[in-house]
């Protein structure tokens, strides 16, 4: 008796293809395996929800709030208000140099004059840097009438190098007279 049973148990008939097969039945999703690509598609749409989400997330902790972005801007015109402090001290540096070049009756050089330039230069686009940094509340006019000063600025420097072009032109021709 206890043979028939376990024969019975073990031998179980799948009624489709007519196998025999040693254990239990495991149902006709075996046979028709439908519900893998289901799966699949489930796991995928899981997927993107948590990738979309996760992005979202990260986006929102790295974009700055307002105080946030008050904060670094005035971070920011503290690093750069100690570049214009060492730029002014190594203008004021070339400038001493000069003077006492022509104090000392020593002609000055065009590497003088090239040097004090670069300096001068360099102090410019970080004095211009300092004040192109904004907060978020500044208004339209506020930022226009920055903008206009800008140019403003930009007009007067190339008005000076065309009247140290002039002059330095004219010098030539009269040196070549």
């Amino acid at each position: 008796c206890i043979s028939v049973r376990c024969c019975f148990f073990f031998f179980f008939f799948q009624a489709e293809d007519g196998i025999r097969d040693f254990c239990l039945s495991r149902g006709l999703g075996d046979v028709y395996k439908r519900q893998v690509v289901s799966t699949q598609s489930t796991w995928g749409i899981w997927g993107v929800f948590v990738v979309s989400l996760m992005v979202v997330t990260l986006s929102n902790f790295l974009n700055m709030s307002t105080p946030e972005m008050k904060a670094f801007n005035v971070i920011e015109r503290i690093q750069i208000k100690n570049d214009l402090k060492q730029l002014a001290s190594k203008v004021i540096k070339q400038l001493v140099i000069m003077r006492r070049k022509s104090r000392n009756g020593e002609t000055l050089t065009v590497m003088d004059a090239a040097d004090l330039r670069r300096c001068m230069d360099e102090f410019k686009l970080v004095n211009r840097a300092y004040k192109s940094i904004t907060d978020e509340g500044t208004s339209l006019s506020e930022e226009m009438t920055r903008q206009f000063e800008f140019l403003k600025t930009e007009i007067k420097d190339i008005h000076r190098e065309q009247r140290m072009m002039r002059k330095l032109t004219q010098s030539l021709l009269q040196q070549q007279e």
